[in-house]
This record gives structure tokens, C-alpha cells and sequence, in this order.
């Protein structure tokens, strides 16, 4: 019966220790793919960020060279009179003019084709449309997208007055000669909007590339700490998976040693009885009386009876250790009678007189462990009495 339970505990250890290890790779493996998804996520986020900033830089490198090609059309036109350079200018300044339109587009949130009609118009890369649109969307708030943003209104004020300036200059030069005069003050204006247009782009293209170092640098920060997260995560977590099972260990040691002693402790109780029943089997074997015969049987019955009981006990026992003890008003001298009974035919028993004086009645006691310390008691003292004192 011990070896079945015994056998039953280690495939119920195993089974948990199983499972245990089962919830451990499964709450590592769940934390590595969290940790990569939130690192993938990142990293795609930023990459979109810095994509869009290169849009947008790149559609800065139209909007200056349209700007200085209208500027160069217009500075020929006013020196050579050759009306072919003014269709060139319009060209060229519907470039940042449509980025212009495009800006205005974005800041009323007009419909998105639209606002990619207006940047094709800017010469924007047709697959760079949907991030700038996004960029600009999402981060309108954001510090960085807030000063591009000024510096953008401030360019195309001033791409405005280019516009103005040269239709001022072909509706005086269709009208009269320019002098001299005129013509420099004319050249001095445009050389002036040209270097105060290059300055606002250099600006606006500094302000996006400091953004997209910074996301870089915050994404090199932000991908450390996860990474350190993950691996403290993981090591607290392992920490505490290892205390645990330890304490497991420790409890599995302790249910051992209760099992090693309860075997023990029962091993009495069980033989016992065994002994008795040889020691009467043997005196029965020299009686040739009938009757006495018969007397040893019934004694033997009752043994065998007691015997059923005391196993019932234990399994009760066995089944219900973890439970809290129930307590019973036993008969005390029935209780020691029947454990002297269990003894008194032990082949150690020869020769000694069981003899009990007891003063208590009954006693309020867990019935079960009250007759397995009182066998337990009986076998030792009958096993180890000095023989010599017989």
C-alpha cells in the first residue's frame, strides 16, 4: 500500500514538475516574442519617421532648385529682354509654388488626393506622398514638425514675393524700357529673396535632420531598455521559478521523511500482530484439546479482526494526514486492552505479564493516531524488554 501511494506522490511530483517547466518556457518564450514585437514595432515606427523626414528633405532639394531656376529665368529675363525665359520661370516657381498648395492643403485637412495632387506638383516622389501626408498628420504638435512647419510658411512667403516681384518686372518691361537703375534695384531684390529663401531651407532641412538623428538616438536608448528589461524580466523571473521549486524540493523532502517515518512507525503496528497470530498458531499446533482448539481460533479471529481495523485506520489516515484532526471521546482501558491484545502472543512476548492500571476513563483524542502511538508503545516495549528481567 505505501509503495502504491509512494509510487502515486513521485508521478503526481512529476507531473507537477512537468508542468511547471511547461509554464516556464512558455512565460519566456511569451516575453521574447513581446520583446521582439515591441522591438519590431519600434524600430518600424522609427523607420517610418526617418523615411518620412528624407521625404520630406528630398522634396526641400525640389522646392530650392525650382526656387533658384525661377530666380536664374527671371535675373536672364531682366537683363536680356528675351521673353522665352518667362514661361521657364513659371515653371520653375510652380515647384515650391505647389508645395505651397500642398502645405495649405495639409493645415485645412482637405482630402488626401488632393493634398498629393498639390506635392506631385512640388516634383515630390510619387512613393513618398503617403509619409509626408503621415508625417505631417501625426506630428503637426511635435516641437521639430512645429518649427519645420514655420520655416515653411516663412519660404513660401517669401517664393510669393518672388512671384509678385517678376510679374511686377514683365508688366514694367512690357510697358517701357527698364533703366539701369531699375534693373540693378530689380536684381539686388531677387538676389536678396534668393539668399534669404536659401537660408530658410538650409534651416528647414537642419531642423528635419536633427529630428531624425534624435528618433535614432532615442531608438538606440529605447532598444537597450527593452533589451535590458527582457533580460531582467527574465532573470527575476528564473530567480523566483528557481526559489519556488526549491521550496518544492524542500516540501518533497519533508513528505519523504514523514513517509519514511510513517512506514516505520506502521511497521510495528502491522507486525505485530503477525507475530501473535504465528506465536498462537504455533501453541495450537501442540493443543490436542478440541475445545482449546477452538479458543485459540477465536483469538485468532479477533486478532485478525483488530488487525482489519488498525488497516482501515492507516488508510483512513493516509488518505486524511493533511487534514486537521478529529477528535473523539475514546474508553482509554479499551483502547490499551486491545493493543496489549495485538502483542501478548508475539513470540518476544513469552513470559511477560501485560498489566494495566489505568486511572482515566475516556479521553478526547484523534481515535486513530491515540491507537497507532499505544501499538507503537506495546511493540517497542515487547521487541526490546530485557530478557534478562523475564
Amino acid at each position: 500500500m505505501f509503495q502504491a501511494q509512494a509510487l502515486m506522490s513521485s508521478k503526481t511530483s512529476l507531473k507537477q514538475s512537468r508542468l511547471g517547466f511547461s509554464s516556464i518556457i512558455i512565460t519566456l518564450f511569451a516575453t521574447l516574442v513581446g520583446g521582439v514585437l515591441i522591438l519590431v514595432s519600434v524600430n518600424y515606427f522609427t523607420a517610418k519617421v526617418n523615411s518620412s523626414n528624407r521625404a520630406f528633405i528630398y522634396g526641400e532639394s525640389m522646392y530650392s532648385k525650382g526656387e533658384k531656376d525661377a530666380s536664374r529665368y527671371l535675373n536672364h529675363y531682366l537683363f536680356l529682354r528675351d521673353s522665352t525665359y518667362i514661361p521657364l520661370f513659371y515653371e520653375a516657381i510652380a515647384i515650391p509654388l505647389g508645395d505651397r498648395s500642398a502645405r495649405i492643403a495639409l493645415e485645412n485637412a482637405e482630402d488626401i488626393e488632393v493634398i498629393k495632387a498639390h506635392l506631385l506638383k512640388g516634383n515630390n516622389h510619387k512613393d513618398d506622398l503617403d509619409n509626408i501626408v503621415w508625417l505631417f498628420e501625426y506630428f503637426k504638435e511635435v516641437s521639430f514638425m512645429k518649427i519645420a512647419h514655420l520655416q515653411w510658411q516663412q519660404a513660401d512667403s517669401m517664393v510669393v514675393e518672388l512671384q509678385l516681384l517678376a510679374e511686377e518686372i514683365f508688366r514694367n518691361a512690357a510697358q517701357s524700357t527698364l533703366s539701369s537703375d531699375e534693373i540693378l534695384l530689380y536684381n539686388s531684390q531677387i538676389f536678396d529673396l534668393n539668399a534669404a529663401l536659401y537660408q530658410k531651407q538650409n534651416q528647414f532641412s537642419a531642423t528635419l535632420g536633427e529630428a531624425a538623428r534624435k528618433v535614432s538616438t532615442y531608438l538606440y536608448i529605447f532598444d537597450i531598455l527593452v533589451v535590458v528589461l527582457i533580460v531582467a524580466f527574465i532573470l527575476i523571473y528564473l530567480y523566483f521559478t528557481i526559489k519556488k521549486l526549491d521550496q518544492k524540493n524542500k516540501n518533497l523532502n519533508i513528505i519523504n521523511q514523514e513517509m519514511d517515518k510513517f512506514v516505520f512507525s506502521t511497521s510495528h503496528d502491522l507486525k505485530a500482530p503477525i507475530s501473535s497470530m504465528q506465536g498462537l498458531i504455533n501453541i495450537a499446533r501442540k493443543e490436542k484439546d478440541p475445545e482449546k482448539m477452538h479458543q485459540y481460533f477465536d483469538i485468532m479471529t479477533d486478532v485478525l479482526s483488530r488487525q482489519d481495523d488498525f488497516i482501515k485506520d492507516i488508510i483512513s489516515l493516509s488518505k486524511n494526514k493533511h487534514s486537521a484532526i478529529s477528535l473523539n471521546l475514546i474508553d482509554v482501558k479499551s483502547a490499551v486492552r486491545s493493543a496489549i491484545d495485538n502483542h501478548k502472543f508475539m513470540k518476544e512476548a513469552s513470559g511477560i505479564d501485560f498489566i494495566s492500571e489505568i486511572d482515566i476513563e475516556s479521553i478526547l483524542v484523534d481515535e486513530g493516531r491515540f491507537n497507532m502511538l499505544l501499538n507503537n508503545l506495546i511493540s517497542n516495549a515487547v521487541k526490546y524488554h530485557d530478557v534478562a528481567k523475564s
